[in-house]
C-alpha cells in the first residue's frame, strides 16, 4: 500500500488558511498515487483551538472545511485530526475519515478537558481503534490524544496499517523516543505503523514533525524532516530504510528555537521584533536566534548602558549587532536613572541602597523596548532564561518585559551551549561574551553568583525538582549542599507571583508546563521541602 504523510504547520483559528494547506497536500498525495493521505491532530482548527470550539461560528467554520475535505477525497481517503463531540455532548480529539466524496467514519479519543492539552494519551477513555475498509485493505485508525501503548496486542489482527494522528510537542531527546514507541508497536502488534505529526510553532509550543512509517517488524521505512513541512509519501511494501544523519540535542533545540520565534512571530501578525542587547551572553544567543529565524533585516537591537555598564560589555553589543547584521541603536538611561534618583530621593533618604534603586535601571530598560515596541509594531523579546526565571532573579516590568521569552525555558548551562553552536563555523558571539562572568551590572562589580549558586550547581538542582519532581529532602539525598537546596527551592516557591506576569515561554526544554502550580497567596513555613 502506499500512503501519504501530510506533515503540516497549522495556525489556530485559521480554519481557511488551514484547509488550503490540507487541500494541496490531497493534491500532491493523489499525484503520488496514494491510496491514503493522513494529516496530524486539529489539522483544520490548528493547535489547541481551546475556547475557539465555544463559538458557534468557528464551529461551523470548522463544519465547512470539512465537507470540502471530503469531496477533495474521491479515489483514495483521508484520515485528519478534528474535534467531535461525543454521546455525552464533549469535546473529543477525533479522527475523521473521508472517501469516495463523504465523510465515512470518526473515531473519537479522549475529553480536550480531561488533562492538560500538552500531555499525550488519557486514562479517562478506553482505546479507539476503528478499522476503515480501503478495497482489500484494512486500516486501523488512532485519533488524537490515545497513545500507540494502549492498543490491545490482538487490536490489529485484521489490520493492514495502523495510523496515529498525532500533535507530539518537541523536547530534547525527543526524536528516538518517537521512533522507539512506534517501533515497539508495530513489533508488538505485527503490523506497519504510520505516524503523522505536527510541525510549526503553536504558542508556547514548538512541533518537530519527524513523522514516520515503519513496517512490522519495526524497520523504519521512512521519515519526514523535522522543523518544517513535508509530504511523505511511503511505498509499505518497500524496504525499510536507513535514517539520515541524526543532529545532535543542541542543533535540534536551536531549531526549535528557531522555529518557535518565527512562527510565534508571524501568527501573532507581527513582522519584526526588537530585543534589549546587554552584551551577555543570554541578549546575544536570544538575537542569534531572532536573526537566523526572521532575517538580520527585521530584528532591532537596543543597547541602553547606565554607569554600571562596563566598556567591555558595551563593546561586546556593538559587535553582536555587527556580525549578526541587526539593526543597532544606542540609548543611555543615565540621564533617566539620576532623574529617578532625584524624584525619589524625598522617599528613599536615610535608607541604604538596594535591589529598588538597582532594579529602576531594569524597568527603565524595559519601559525604553517597550516604547520602541509600540512605536513601529514589534514584538519585543524578553531575554531571560530558565534559571533566572526559576528563582526570580529577574525584575518585573523591567528584563522581564515583552511578548515572547524565546530562551525562558533554557537553563543557563544550555544557553552556553547554544552559543558554542551558533559560533560553530564562525565567530558570531564574541569570545569574551561567554567568557565574562554573568552580571546584571546594576551595581559596581556585580555578578550574578554574588546571589546564586553557580549556573552549573542551580542547574541541577532545578532539574532535580522541576523535572523529576523531587523535594528539597530529596534533592539533598543527591549529594547537594543543604543550605543551598533549601535556598533554591524556595526561590523558585517565592518568585511563582513573577513568573506568572512575564511573558510566554517558547516551552522546548520542559515537557509541558516548567512549573509548578502553587497558591499565589501562600505563607510557606519552614525549611523548603
Amino acid at each position: 500500500m502506499k500512503i501519504a504523510i501530510a506533515q503540516i504547520s497549522t495556525a489556530t483559528g485559521d480554519v481557511e488558511g488551514n484547509l488550503r494547506k490540507v487541500k494541496d497536500a490531497i493534491g500532491g498525495a493523489a499525484e503520488a498515487g496514494a491510496s491514503l493521505v493522513a494529516f496530524p491532530e486539529f489539522a483544520l482548527t490548528g493547535w489547541m483551538p481551546m475556547d475557539l470550539l465555544r463559538e458557534r461560528p468557528f464551529e461551523a467554520r470548522c463544519e465547512s472545511a470539512l465537507a470540502e475535505v471530503a469531496r477533495a477525497a474521491t479515489g483514495f481517503a483521508v484520515v485528519l485530526g478534528h474535534v467531535a463531540r461525543d454521546s455525552a455532548g464533549r469535546l473529543v480529539g477525533a479522527a475523521i475519515v473521508c472517501a469516495e466524496g463523504r465523510r465515512v467514519a470518526a473515531f473519537a479519543g479522549p475529553p480536550l478537558d480531561s488533562r492538560d492539552p500538552w500531555r499525550e494519551g488519557s486514562d479517562s477513555c478506553a482505546c479507539a481503534l476503528g478499522h476503515v475498509d480501503l478495497g482489500a485493505e484494512r486500516v486501523a485508525v488512532l485519533p488524537a490524544g490515545v497513545p500507540l501503548g494502549s492498543v490491545p496486542r490482538d487490536g490489529a489482527r485484521t489490520v493492514s496499517l495502523l495510523v496515529s494522528l498525532s500533535a507530539g510537542a518537541f523536547w530534547p531527546g525527543c526524536s528516538p523516543e518517537r521512533r522507539r514507541v512506534v517501533s515497539d508497536a508495530a513489533r508488538r502488534l505485527g503490523v506497519p505503523v504510520a505516524l503523522a505529526n505536527l510541525v510549526g510553532g503553536n504558542g508556547q509550543l514548538v512541533f518537530d514533525g519527524g513523522s514516520l512509517a515503519v513496517n512490522a517488524r519495526g524497520r523504519m521505512v521512512a521519515a519526514a524532516a523535522q522543523f518544517r513541512e513535508d509530504l511523505l509519501v511511503v511505498d509499505l511494501e518497500g524496504r525499510a530504510g536507513g535514517r539520515s544523519r541524526e543532529p545532535g540535542e543542541v542543533e535540534q533545540l536551536h531549531e526549535a528555537l528557531k522555529l518557535g520565534v518565527a512562527d510565534y512571530v508571524r501568527k501573532s501578525g507581527f513582522r519584526d521584533v526588537v530585543l534589549g542587547l546587554s552584551g551577555g551572553v543570554d541578549s546575544a544567543v536570544v538575537a542569534a536566534i531572532a536573526a537566523d529565524a526572521l532575517g538580520p533585516e527585521l530584528v532591532t537591537a537596543l543597547g541602553m548602558p547606565s554607569v554600571y555598564s562596563s566598556k567591555a560589555t558595551r563593546e561586546s553589543a556593538r559587535a553582536v549587532a555587527s556580525n549578526l547584521g541587526v539593526r543597532y541603536h544606542v540609548v543611555s538611561i543615565e540621564e533617566l536613572r539620576s532623574a529617578f534618583a532625584r524624584a525619589l530621593d524625598p522617599l528613599f533618604r536615610g535608607t541604604a541602597r538596594g535591589a529598588a534603586e538597582e532594579n529602576v535601571q531594569a524597568r527603565i530598560r524595559g519601559t525604553l523596548l517597550m516604547a520602541y515596541a509600540n512605536k513601529f509594531g514589534a514584538l519585543a523579546l524578553a531575554t531571560g532564561n530558565r534559571s533566572e526565571v526559576a528563582t526570580g532573579y529577574c525584575t518585573l516590568y523591567g528584563d522581564t518585559a515583552g511578548g515572547l521569552a524565546p530562551i525562558g525555558d533554557v537553563p543557563k548551562t544550555v544557553v552556553y551551549e547554544l552559543a558554542a553552536h551558533i559560533n560553530r563555523e564562525t565567530q558570531v558571539i564574541p569570545r569574551r561574551v561567554v567568557e565574562l562572568a554573568p552580571s546584571a551590572e546594576l551595581k559596581p562589580n556585580q555578578t550574578d553568583q554574588d546571589d546564586l549558586p553557580s549556573y552549573d550547581v542551580l542547574d541541577r538542582i532545578l532539574a532535580l525538582h522541576l523535572d523529576e519532581g523531587l523535594d528539597a529532602g530529596q534533592v539533598i539525598e543527591r549529594g547537594f549542599d543543604r543550605g543551598t537546596v533549601e535556598d533554591v527551592v524556595a526561590r523558585v516557591k517565592r518568585a511563582d507571583f513573577k513568573r506568572r506576569q512575564m511573558p510566554p515561554a517558547l516551552w522546548v526544554y520542559s515537557r509541558g508546563s516548567p512549573w509548578p502550580r502553587l497558591p499565589l497567596a501562600a505563607s510557606f513555613e519552614g525549611p523548603a521541602a
